[in-house]
């Protein structure tokens, strides 16, 4: 070996990633996904959506609000990278606008 050992590799992520975090980012893309098919589907039909299509809104804003516990809860956790809670809650908050728009505009 001559003295040379093994090098220390550098490690750019120094943190493990939150546990609730990987959540946030999966509701949000799924609820991101949902609500832009029924925006679509809602445009399509000229505002004439079935139930099943309104149901479905219904449970993206019920799934919105759910991600956006998981993001608070994440953000709580000490020595934990929060990239993906942040970016499932940057998600959330637009959805959650979105909807607030659709309501607010008819």
């Amino acid at each position: 070996m001559n003295g040379m050992g093994k090098k220390k590799r550098y490690s750019y992520i120094k943190k493990p990633p939150s546990r609730n975090g990987w959540y946030c980012l999966g509701i949000g893309t799924a609820v991101l996904l949902a609500t832009a098919y029924i925006i679509f589907d809602s445009v399509r039909t000229n505002g004439a959506v079935s139930m099943l299509t309104a149901a479905a809104g219904i449970c993206a804003i019920l799934l919105a609000f759910t991600g956006t516990v998981f993001f608070i809860n994440s953000l709580r956790e000490r020595d934990r990278s929060q990239t993906a809670a942040i970016i499932g809650g940057v998600m959330l908050i637009c959805v959650i606008a979105a909807w607030a728009m659709v309501f607010w505009c008819g």
